[in-house]
């Protein structure tokens, strides 16, 4: 299920002037949800950049600039209000900015979120479970997508937490309203139904998809000699996803290559063939979209080979007299 919310707001810029920017408040979020934003300037002068930011700091979310819109993922929606401000930034100096808060609801929902994850040797999944009431037994559970076999993977009695599958699962931060799940590190298998229960009853349900990057080959390339760069889901059910990678420059993407998945697509797979390695060839994303909001990046980073090495991998200009409008999208994806 998709619940979807949007929001336009303009702003025109015109001889230093600025109009007022509605509405002035957002509506509640599902608690644990991931909520996407972007913000787009429609034509981005010469020496301007967008970029969101979290009660007057840069923000730690995911964040993804191109195409003059910068794309913002808040990832598993805590309970505390906080303000985001989209600015903009022109010759390193704040020009202007639109912001407003993000609140989440008190408890969680049983009704199935649905999650996007990097996988890779360093990412942590973060699952939120909170109820308005304490309980004296909780858990976890988790539903592999290969194997649609429901496991226990924590359980909590007296607000003390107790692994029982494996070391990467843990709970930390307990109280009695609340039994956090970390997954650390994230593996490609893990995805699938994630559901927290507290004395038996259902209060959240989680599904899990996983995207991983990847070349060929693996082990390392040799300089003049094509690179494969690989992007992969590790499932597309229901709702079309929309593969993408970019070619970082900076804070920057340019986008290189593009495709939508479905159901019935023969792969999940976005492959990318470098004929040969160049030097601003090293920096790469893949983006995960749904509904034109992103969801999840995975970043890849090559570095070049000498003559004899082989390298290896590590996880149009307007004035500014010219008028331009600002425009901000909201939307929340469950």
């Amino acid at each position: 299920m998709v619940f979807m919310l949007r929001w336009w707001i303009l702003l025109c810029l015109l001889s230093g002037h600025f109009a007022e920017v509605t509405p002035s408040l957002w509506p509640t979020f599902r608690l644990a949800s991931d909520v996407s934003v972007s913000c787009e300037l429609s034509r981005l002068p010469k020496g301007a950049t967008l970029q969101w930011e979290i009660e007057g700091e840069p923000t730690s979310n995911t964040t993804v600039f191109f195409n003059n819109t910068v794309h913002m993922v808040i990832k598993g929606l805590q309970r505390r209000s906080r303000s985001y401000c989209c600015k903009i930034i022109l010759n390193s100096r704040p020009l202007h900015s639109v912001c407003n808060a993000i609140r989440a609801e008190e408890v969680s929902s049983d009704a199935t979120l649905t999650l996007y994850r990097e996988s890779s040797n360093s990412s942590v999944m973060a699952l939120l479970c909170v109820a308005s009431r304490g309980y004296t037994h909780a858990s976890w559970s988790w539903t592999p997508a290969l194997t649609a076999k429901e496991v226990t993977v924590v359980t909590s009695a007296k607000y003390t937490s107790n692994v029982t599958f494996n070391i990467r699962f843990s709970s930390r931060d307990i109280n009695s309203y609340s039994l956090p799940l970390y997954i650390l590190p994230v593996e490609f298998e893990d995805g699938g139904t994630y559901k927290c229960y507290f004395d038996e009853v259902l209060i959240a349900s989680m599904y899990v998809f996983t995207i991983k990057v990847s070349t060929q080959p693996a082990n390392g390339f040799l300089r003049n000699f094509p690179v494969v760069l690989r992007c992969e889901l590790s499932e597309v059910s229901g709702e079309s996803v929309t593969l993408t990678w970019l070619r970082m420059n900076g804070s920057r993407g340019l986008l290189v290559k593009q495709e939508v998945l479905t159901e019935n697509h023969p792969n999940r797979t976005l492959s990318l063939t470098l004929p040969s390695l160049r030097s601003d060839q090293l920096h790469w994303q893949c983006v995960v979209f749904t509904e034109g909001m992103l969801r999840a990046t995975a970043s890849l980073t090559l570095t070049m080979p000498t003559q004899t090495e082989m390298s290896s991998v590590t996880g149009p200009d307007y004035t500014d007299s010219l008028p331009y409008c600002f425009k901000y999208i909201q939307k929340k994806q469950v």
